[in-house]
């Protein structure tokens, strides 16, 4: 997650790690606007289907163990590639993990995009739509410009199935809060693309997600998700 200075009044988004990154800007948000003119404005920058794409430098990422190398103590687990599994341990060193009835969020090392460890996911199995993520805060302001991105991957031997309108999916959020911890609801949170089983299996693909923050932020949260309707299979990895 990175903070970026502006130069232009368009935005287009682009980072090299997992990351939050923050921006000080002039920025104009517009519902629509052609890949091609895109290209034109910002050559060589990465075209996100959002409101608004942000052009200018990013400052550095500034997410604590962005990688999941960094793991918390944990309890015994019968794998060589796990080294950390929730909700018994407490959660890695800057994240929260949330909404896991099991162990169903995991560090591993069995196919990390870079590094040792990638983290996993999957669904609850609890017989209902239910929710799992891991979340990191960090101070914000007013008219900051945040940027973050994920690599997320399933594998063929245990894939997401199907599309997001009724199958798993997973996605990433920019979220803002108040001083006292409230979330600023209406379109003041941005989301990624939806991962969801129509993508390749076996490869990280990037995603990202761009919001400006407004009046009476005081903090930006990075937050992935991995969604389960009711008992469908399959896990997604998350790394850089």
């Amino acid at each position: 997650m990175k903070k970026a200075n502006f130069t232009q009044n368009t935005l287009c988004v682009f980072s090299n790690r997992f990351h939050l990154i923050k921006s000080v800007l002039c920025v104009a948000l517009f519902a629509s606007l052609s890949f091609s003119s895109l290209n034109a404005q910002c050559p060589g920058f990465q075209f996100i289907n959002q409101p608004g794409i942000a052009c200018g430098e990013l400052g550095p990422n500034v997410l604590e163990n962005p990688g999941f190398e960094m793991t918390a103590p944990g309890f015994p687990v019968p794998s060589p590639t796990i080294t950390w599994a929730w909700p018994f341990p407490p959660s890695p060193p800057g994240w929260f993990m949330f909404g896991a009835g099991f162990q169903n969020i995991v560090i591993e090392g069995l196919n990390p995009r870079s590094g040792n460890n990638h983290l996993k996911m999957f669904g609850q199995f609890n017989g209902g739509f239910n929710v799992s993520g891991f979340v990191q805060g960090h101070p914000a302001q007013p008219g900051e410009v945040w940027v973050g991105s994920v690599y997320m991957m399933t594998e063929s031997v245990d894939p997401i199935l199907g599309t997001a309108q009724t199958d798993n999916f997973a996605e990433l959020h920019i979220e803002f809060y108040d001083n006292q911890g409230c979330f600023l609801a209406g379109e003041n949170f941005k989301t990624s693309e939806k991962f969801d089983g129509t993508y390749p299996k076996d490869e990280y693909i990037e995603f990202k997600a761009i919001a400006e923050a407004p009046a009476g932020t005081a903090e930006v949260r990075y937050v992935g998700f991995f969604f389960q309707p009711l008992w469908q299979g399959g896990a997604v990895y998350y790394d850089d």
